[in-house]
């Protein structure tokens, strides 16, 4: 039998089938005098590393439009800064510059990465020779969002892709200014750069389904009337569930056969439902509103548009393939992830019966800190009746909640002294190390009180300052914020608080307890 062109996961990427429409749009903003910077977006498993892997494949074997395509999985660089940025570049530009130039190539070898002041020279070098460079960028979504990211990074791109040797093409799941993480990267003018409109990836068109059908053809095997309507039932033209399914059907068919409509439905009905990869990843790419939104759908409950689903979550429904409208009502439009709503969609209506007005998420917060600090094993007694009392007042006097805090952190405090200093003298060996760390009259003695508890925890958790201890840098921040809430607790000098506030603070309070009950009884 051929090799099997259907394929979800892998090692290599996966055999385009279909997608001429969105192609031809991109080449059209490609081919031309003056090409654009073109951004390509669209949800998880829609297909679009699929697209732009074949688009950078056939870029470079014909050269008619660019001398070379460099295509770059940013998600499999960890990139936490600009430096990381810039050598995970050099590290994906190298081969492709090395076909066009060996010298430019060993100088960025050479470089190691980190530099953009080389990565400009190389680029500038290659444009002032005539050169054409097509640069790929996919899933650009974490670089986007990553803190240690600057303004500085989008600038210096924007002044390389100002060149007319280079053009930038992106892959994420948003257009690119909402997912920047800074107000600051927002207001560089890189953004400005690409054609207005994004190219948006979104499920199977009718016109796709006959190419993705092809290779059945080429066995010879074709599908009676309906049965290929029924492969578009079961998948809503999701690419993902699309490959899966075709790929069984290869599978367990022979060359010259006629596949039947009921075929199709036994070999979708016993996959889809012991599928524990696809589905399940595409439900939690769906928000808690279209998870209720889904399983209410698959219920046969009637919402409608505007009146019960809003345009925005409508439309990413619809751009996801779950759902269509008919004469004003929403009808599921994959039975694949309709049957999946069913099965496990009853926790998400359930989080919204519970919180799905500003009332009841009110209402029902003391129920949710009630269960986590069930949760939790707080063994010291003292502090355990503190954080009750707490959570009991919610309802009817957030304000007298929140004064709570600071006793619970005297608490927290004196469980971290019982730990880790119990004679409450700070080791000698400490303020050396402080000391020699650079910082100017280091904590010494007796352990301090108020706000100096949390100096003295930062200075035992900080990288450069650490010392060996069972608290960690986490249940610093923890406490320290609380700390803070603490003292407005006890001078509010009437200013009235929001139970939804002071259940923030709450929550806070019990994952400190949750990790000290977790740290403090850890062996050094």
């Amino acid at each position: 039998m051929t090799e099997n062109p259907y394929q979800v996961f892998g090692t290599t990427p996966a055999l385009m089938l279909g997608r001429k429409g969105t192609w031809g749009t991109i080449m059209r903003r490609l081919d031309k005098p003056k090409p654009d910077h073109v951004s390509v977006i669209g949800p998880a498993l829609i297909g679009k590393t699929i697209l732009l892997n074949a688009l950078t494949a056939r870029l470079n074997q014909d050269k008619n439009l660019f001398d070379a395509c460099i295509y770059w999985d940013v998600r499999r660089s960890r990139i936490e800064s600009d430096a990381d940025f810039y050598q995970g570049l050099v590290e994906q530009a190298v081969p492709a510059v090395a076909t066009l130039d060996s010298g430019l190539a060993s100088d960025l070898r050479a470089d190691g990465g980190g530099n953009y002041s080389v990565l400009k020279d190389v680029f500038e070098y290659l444009n002032e020779d005539g050169r054409k460079i097509l640069l790929v960028m996919d899933e650009l979504d974490l670089v986007l969002m990553a803190s240690g990211v600057t303004r500085n990074l989008w600038d210096n791109l924007r002044s390389l892709a100002e060149k007319p040797g280079l053009r930038l093409m992106t892959g994420s799941r948003k257009p690119l200014r909402e997912l920047c993480n800074s107000q600051d990267s927002r207001t560089s003018d890189f953004w400005n750069i690409f054609y207005p409109q994004p190219i948006r990836v979104e499920v199977f068109s009718e016109d796709d389904w006959r190419d993705v059908l092809v290779p059945f053809a080429q066995r010879q095997i074709q599908f009676e009337r309906g049965a290929d309507t029924e492969i578009m039932n079961w998948t809503g033209g999701v690419p993902a569930l699309a490959a899966a399914l075709c790929e069984k059907l290869w599978e367990v068919s022979q060359d010259g056969v006629v596949i039947s409509r009921e075929q199709v439905n036994q070999v979708a009905d016993v996959y889809f439902a012991s599928d524990e990869t696809i589905l399940p990843s595409l439900w939690k790419e769906c928000d808690a509103d279209e998870q209720g939104d889904l399983h209410e759908i698959a219920q046969g409950k009637i919402l409608t548009l505007n009146q019960h689903v809003p345009q925005l979550r409508y439309q990413s429904l619809t751009r996801k393939g779950y759902v269509v409208e008919q004469k004003g009502s929403l009808k599921p439009y994959c039975r694949a992830m309709e049957n999946y709503a069913k099965l496990h969609g009853s926790d998400a209506t359930g989080m919204r019966r519970l919180f799905g007005s500003a009332e009841d998420y009110e209402k029902n917060l003391r129920g949710l800190l009630e269960l986590r600090l069930s949760q939790i094993q707080i063994t010291d007694n003292d502090l355990r009746l503190r954080i009750t009392n707490a959570i009991q007042f919610l309802d009817s006097s957030p304000s007298i909640t929140l004064q709570q805090i600071r006793g619970i952190v005297d608490d927290a405090f004196n469980m971290i002294w019982a730990s880790e200093i119990p004679d409450r003298k700070i080791p000698e060996k400490w303020s050396e190390i402080w000391l020699y760390s650079g910082y100017d009259n280091p904590p010494a003695g007796r352990i301090p009180d108020g706000a100096k508890r949390c100096q003295l925890i930062n200075l035992m958790t900080e990288s450069r300052t650490a010392v060996e201890t069972k608290v960690s840098r986490a249940t610093y921040f923890l406490i320290d914020s609380l700390q803070a809430y603490g003292d407005f607790g006890q001078h509010m000098q009437g200013e009235k608080v929001s139970a939804s506030y002071v259940a923030m603070v709450c929550l806070n309070a019990l994952e400190l307890c949750a990790r000290l009950s977790i740290e403090l009884n850890a062996t050094k």
